[in-house]
């Protein structure tokens, strides 16, 4: 494959390179790839550059990728966190990503899904009506409370710093902090996850007075609603978990 238009890596020596397979699909890599490689689902849309120099800032080789075939030989996958629900599984379908990110999702290797990146993992969303999800985890995506549990409006969307509780029973990992202490993470978003099984949820945060969920996890498959890659050493801590821990967690 030929390499187009090299581009800088935050990191002294290294490119992240975009590269065009003989059929559909494309990818940046960085490059030389040493294992763990991490592919980067790219969905058209956001800075994935900037998730994708939070990877290599904690070990892994990044991958962005619109060619479902890419993850056939990954050690890890990210779902990133901006778009539309539906415009975003309509482009999945469309290039076969959606069911490319349910077998490798069967394989047990690690998945992460990133904002709306975890929405995506859960049965179904209900934005620009009902959307059918990746369904990895059972649940939904529905949109966040407009009034505070006092009766108060909120500001949708949320943006901005908030607190995350770890739940216990190991649902949570050790990117929570081993001593299970909150985290101050960054969100941007204004749908969130529920799911008939709170085992699943692996963290929650508070929002207008609701405990909402901040993380779920099922397996090697972990979502987070906030955006590790803006949040500091707590979210760097989260992505050395996923990429260098055996299982990603």
């Amino acid at each position: 494959m030929g390499s187009l238009s090299p581009t800088p890596c935050t990191t002294t020596g290294s490119l992240l390179t975009r590269s065009a397979p003989p059929r559909a699909g494309w990818a940046w890599t960085c490059g030389p790839l040493p294992s763990p490689t991490v592919v980067i689902v790219d969905t058209g849309v956001g800075n994935l550059f900037s998730i994708a120099r939070a990877v290599h800032t904690v070990g892994g080789s990044p991958v962005i990728s619109a060619d479902p075939r890419s993850l056939e030989t990954a050690d890890r996958v990210v779902i990133p966190g901006v778009g539309s629900y539906a415009s975003t599984m309509s482009y999945f379908a469309e290039c076969g990503m959606d069911g490319a990110l349910r077998t490798y999702a069967d394989t047990g290797r690690p998945l992460l899904g990133i904002c709306l990146g975890m929405q995506l993992l859960v049965t179904e969303g209900h934005e620009e009506g009902r959307t059918c999800g990746l369904g990895v985890i059972v649940g939904e995506a529905v949109p966040m409370p407009s009034i505070t549990s006092s009766g108060s409006p909120v500001r949708i969307p949320h943006i901005g710093w908030s607190r995350v509780t770890p739940l216990s029973e190991g649902r949570s990992s050790d990117w929570m902090g081993a001593d299970g202490a909150d985290i101050d993470v960054y969100f941007a978003h204004s749908y969130t996850v529920i799911c008939p099984d709170s085992q699943v949820i692996a963290a929650t945060f508070r929002y207008g007075g609701h405990e909402l969920a901040a993380a779920v996890r099922v397996g090697s498959v972990l979502g987070v609603q906030f955006h590790p890659e803006r949040s500091g050493p707590a979210g760097l801590r989260l992505l050395t978990s996923f990429v260098q821990s055996p299982d990603g967690t």
